[in-house]
């Protein structure tokens, strides 16, 4: 370097210093010197990128260095900020639109660098609300949210605010949900940026249950009444039923009828519907036949004879007799017949016998005559018509009632005959042309039909009253002359053993 002028052509900052120039002529040296100063070129740290969650503040910055003074421009996406002119640029709530590249121009006094950074705003964590549930005991239930924000995302499901161990997905099953798991189920949905809780309700119905209707005996033209109690979840609505046809307006918990009839008898139900479910609970109504029984015959014995009466039960039983002499209950007499052994005058009176029922009760009775032992007495005497009444038996000794017959001889053709006599002991025979019998009376109409010769007309003579005279005539007319009459003399009969 010996000439006038010296030139750095790249200088750098070893460059500097002073540097002086040797000048030697005729009359001597000199050495000017200068300094030299090297600027450093200007330079900028970059800002660091950035992500922040929505609403949250956010901020950038840089160190410039080299020779200033320094000047700054901040720009977004390569627009200058208006007043964006400090070393840092700070955003106090960061939404979605302030996302994008963040860059200063840094000015110094050699030269500018322009540096930059991106912003990123995540979106804060949200998620839908599940829907609540109503189901009945032994349903599933199932309750699921969807996250939104941004992810990644966790989720812990918690019943009344108790975590519920190991579920924590979005979704939460219960298989077959119990009273017990009713209450409120909520999920903690946690995102980049934060978390939330939404919740809903599991309501569990429990199931619908039915008390069993009693079942009913009623007697015709009694009452009977059917009732359930439902339970479980409601409302709760009803309908009766009669063997399983459907009874109008009868749609209460309860059934009555009135004045109940054979008719009414059968099965009864209710369809009972609940919130879970239905139910048809059902019971009987029996209508049982009201008691009936046969009359016992009225009996008419000599002393020393054995008497039987007898009654024949009918209806719905189970049941129970009790037999009464005069209206007095003759001790341990409880069965269906009553046997008096060897009757004598005290043993005369009215037997009844009271017979219960499932429905009710009743009381035929009987009179019992007890007579002195007698002897047959016959007697027969010829009447104007030549009519010889007779008394002749048919059957063995010991026969049973109307196994015996009067038999009469020599009876008019083609002529009607009634026959009359009574029953009670104090009737009188015929004499004198007046028929003397106290009632009751029993006419039978016969008519001979043989035209000549002997005709025998033949009378059933009921033996059943053993111990009565009985008092018979006859008497017979011509049909086409009702104004003549022709009588027998009076025969009386008393049958004893």
């Amino acid at each position: 370097a010996n000439a006038s002028s010296f030139t750095l052509s790249n200088a750098h900052a070893s460059a500097a210093g002073t540097y002086s120039v040797l000048v030697t002529g005729a009359c001597g040296s000199s050495e000017p010197a200068a300094t030299l100063t090297v600027a450093a070129a200007t330079a900028a740290s970059t800002p660091t990128a950035q992500g922040v969650c929505e609403g949250a503040p956010a901020s950038f910055s840089t160190t410039p260095s080299g020779t200033g003074p320094f000047t700054f421009q901040w720009k977004k996406d390569g627009t200058p900020i208006g007043g964006a002119t400090a070393s840092s640029y700070s955003l106090a709530s960061a939404q979605s639109t302030d996302v994008g590249t963040y860059s200063v121009v840094v000015t110094g006094a050699c030269g500018f660098v322009e540096v930059g950074a991106s912003l990123e705003v995540n979106a804060a964590t949200g998620a839908s609300t599940p829907s609540s549930q109503t189901v009945c005991e032994g349903s599933p239930a199932s309750f699921a949210t969807t996250a939104s924000g941004t992810g990644p995302f966790a989720y812990q499901w918690k019943k009344d605010g108790v975590a519920i161990g190991g579920e924590a997905s979005s979704t939460l099953l219960l298989g077959s949900a119990s009273l017990a798991d009713a209450g409120t189920y909520s999920v903690l949905v946690t995102g980049a940026c934060g978390s939330v809780e939404p919740s809903a309700v599991l309501s569990v119905g429990a199931s619908l249950s039915a008390t069993t209707p009693s079942s009913q005996t009623s007697c015709p033209g009694g009452s009977a009444s059917f009732a359930t109690t439902a339970g479980g979840t409601g409302p709760f609505t009803y309908q009766w039923k009669k063997d399983g046809v459907a009874l109008s307006g009868e749609t209460a918990s309860s059934l009555s009828l009135s004045n109940v009839q054979a008719s009414d008898a059968g099965s009864y139900s209710v369809l009972v519907t609940g919130a879970c479910g239905t139910l048809e609970p059902a019971a009987t109504l029996t209508v049982p036949t009201p008691v009936s029984a046969t009359e016992p015959v009225d009996g008419i014995a000599c002393a020393g004879e054995s008497v039987v009466f007898s009654t024949v039960a009918s209806g719905d039983g189970p049941f129970s007799f009790q037999w009464k002499k005069d209206g007095i209950a003759l001790p341990g007499e409880v069965a269906s017949t009553l046997t008096l052994a060897s009757v004598g005058a005290a043993d005369s009176g009215a037997y009844s016998v009271l017979v219960t029922g499932a429905c009710g009760s009743v009381e035929p009775d009987a009179v019992l005559s007890v007579y002195g032992t007698t002897s047959s007495y016959c007697t027969s005497k010829q009447n104007s018509q030549g009519l010889f009444p007779t008394i002749g038996s048919t059957g063995t000794p010991g026969a049973t009632a109307n196994d015996f017959s009067l038999t009469l001889s020599n009876a008019l053709p083609n002529k009607t005959a009634l026959a009359f006599w009574g029953v009670q002991q104090n009737g009188a025979p015929f004499n004198g042309g007046t028929l003397c019998i106290k009632p009751p009376l029993l006419r039978l109409t016969l008519k001979t039909t043989n035209a000549s010769g002997s005709t025998s007309i033949a009378v059933p003579v009921d033996l059943s009253l053993v111990g009565v005279t009985r008092h018979y005539q006859w008497w017979a007319r011509d049909p086409a002359d009702p104004f003549t009459v022709s009588l027998s003399d009076g025969l009386s009969v008393t049958f004893c053993d």
